[in-house]
């Protein structure tokens, strides 16, 4: 609810009566404007002011106070930012109330910056690729706010900076080559990983969240040799639950995340900020898995939209293990898990489909079996 809007709360009831002036709703201790009353329902405004706790109802000097905690959401207050200035890739500390975990920060130009909730009255973020000069708006809650004073992005003088490969590594714990892209300030694995200690069967840990389980899609059986022959371990490498692709190492939201997992040694599983700061470099969410993409339909679905693999990253869509026990979606999506959980059943993962530019965050159980993509320490 914004600043000065209203909201109309619908109290259901009986013997309410039809007097109007003989009718008190409060909020809280505060009386509210009625504005309508039938014998079983009463309308009354909210206004953004208001603060959360019981209704009371005063008919004919009859008081009834309901059971039942009504809750405001606040509107996100921005009180001060700093610096007031900077280049890309500063980061702008914005200080005020009710902010909250999801909330976004969108610089001048509508591009989305890298955040970091620090607290409900503290964020931090850090200014885009393309930024200028403008309003800093937050958005929490489906309401957005904006800065009163402009914050400045300073003219830089570089050449253009592109996304280059990097050299190729050695996992020595199987001899494996990887290759990499420099993307911003990060290197990024060129392929998913395709480290495979043990491989299991499709139906094996679906009620074991706890322990580390490892697939091949498609492949069935346990013979480690075997799903390496197939062409989907070729192909799209391994499909890890959470537990084995964090390989006991703790949920992590910093950037880096420090988190070692899965990945080889001098290399980490990327938190959910490190995905979305490649996300914010390639100009947000909504057109960056385009630029991830591998063109052309030799592994994905027909029709790739958007598809131009300018980053070099080659994202290819390994499809999931589903927490039943089944193989879907190769060919068409590709999921890679965060070290970054969301309580003790599910965490973050990132995920591009075969007809959207886009790339998309959502939650999963920790027993699906997602792809992975190290990030260098």
């Amino acid at each position: 609810m914004a600043s000065g809007d209203t909201e109309t709360l619908i109290i259901s009831g009986s013997n309410f009566g039809t007097d109007q002036s003989s009718v008190t709703v409060a909020l809280d201790g505060t009386n509210l404007t009625v504005q309508s009353v039938t014998d079983t329902r009463i309308e009354a405004d909210v206004t953004a002011s208001a603060s959360s706790g019981t209704v009371t109802v005063i008919v004919n000097g009859k008081t009834t106070t309901s059971s039942q905690l009504v809750t405001i959401n606040q509107p996100p207050v921005i009180s001060d930012f700093t610096p007031k200035s900077g280049a890309v890739d500063t980061e702008v500390t914005i200080n005020g109330s009710n902010f909250t975990a999801d909330a976004t920060v969108t610089f001048t130009n509508n591009h989305e910056a890298n955040v970091e909730f620090v607290s409900a009255s503290e964020l931090k973020a850090i200014v885009p690729q393309n930024a200028v000069t403008g309003k800093i708006k937050v958005t929490a809650l489906g309401i957005a706010v904006e800065t009163k004073e402009n914050f400045v992005v300073d003219a830089e003088e570089e050449e253009e900076e592109e996304e280059t490969p990097s050299e190729p590594f050695i996992d020595s714990r199987d001899g494996k080559e990887y290759h990499t892209i420099t993307i911003g300030d990060q290197v990024w694995m060129a392929e998913n990983l395709a480290y495979l200690p043990s491989v299991n069967q499709v139906a094996d840990g679906s009620e074991d969240a706890a322990g580390a389980y490892y697939y091949v899609y498609g492949y069935d059986g346990t013979d480690v040799n075997e799903a390496k022959a197939t062409d989907n371990y070729v192909t799209f490498g391994v499909l890890y639950n959470w537990s084995a692709a964090m390989n006991g190492s703790e949920s992590s939201s910093g950037n880096p995340s420090g988190t070692q997992g899965v990945c080889p040694e001098g290399w980490h599983l990327p938190s959910d900020s490190e995905w979305r700061q490649l996300k914010t470099y390639l100009g947000g969410s909504s057109v960056a898995g385009g630029k991830l993409k591998e063109t052309g339909t030799t592994h994905w679905k027909s029709p790739n939209t958007g598809a131009t693999n300018e980053t070099g990253f080659t994202a290819l869509p390994g499809g999931f293990r589903v927490d039943y026990g089944m193989f879907l979606n190769v060919e068409s999506v590709g999921y890679w898990w965060s070290a970054r959980e969301d309580g003790g059943s599910t965490a973050w993962y990132h995920d591009i489909d075969y007809d959207e530019t886009s790339v998309d965050r959502n939650l999963s159980y920790k027993e699906f079996g997602f792809c992975v993509r190290c990030v260098k320490d």
